[in-house]
């Protein structure tokens, strides 16, 4: 059976940028920009989702943690812990009980987090309808993955945005991936 629907979202405006593929702050072009906006508006962010390989989201998280200092927990006066923090990653590897933390909350609506460092296992079954943004550090596998990932942006009816940003280095990775695919399903 297949089943095929139009995956245009009229209320998500879709960017895609070049970015540096080698030094090391080749990820600084974007996440300043991100990190800017959150000292600037702490919980009236709007919930931005930034996808990407592992290394990536722990670089991101890293150079969020530098940047943001003590500006980091919300509010000023909170306990530095990871529930006060503005930003958090999710990965297969992350504590379970973090992750389900993280999703009652986004799910909730009472999440401290405005942006979430996040790997493809932030993906079926999660229903979040306050996600304003998705930022793409890399070129997801297929455009399946792709439009399923942004698709969580938006749900609330009001206007979203999805960047990506890519590079050659990503776009032969996302080929080798999906080759690499094909011929396992053939197996």
């Amino acid at each position: 059976m297949t089943i095929e629907s139009n995956s245009d979202r009229p209320k998500i405006f879709y960017a895609s940028h070049v970015r540096q593929d080698r030094g090391e702050d080749k990820l600084e072009p974007i996440l300043k920009l991100i990190v800017h906006e959150l000292k600037l508006k702490k919980t009236e962010m709007p919930l931005t989702l930034v996808y990407g390989s592992p290394e990536t989201i722990a670089d991101s998280f890293l150079y969020f943690t530098s940047h943001m200092s003590k500006d980091q927990y919300y509010p000023s006066s909170a306990e530095p812990c990871a529930k006060n923090r503005l930003f958090t990653q999710y990965h297969a590897q992350y504590p379970e009980y973090e992750r389900n933390r993280i999703i009652e909350e986004l799910v909730k609506d009472t999440s401290t987090h405005r942006v979430l460092f996040v790997t493809v296992a932030f993906g079926l079954g999660i229903d979040c309808n306050n996600i304003g943004r998705g930022v793409h550090i890399w070129v997801p596998y297929s455009m399946e993955e792709y439009c399923q990932e942004v698709g969580k942006a938006g749900r609330d009816g009001l206007p979203a945005r999805a960047d990506i940003y890519y590079n050659s280095y990503d776009i032969s990775l996302s080929l080798k991936e999906k080759h690499d695919r094909s011929h396992e399903e053939l197996c």
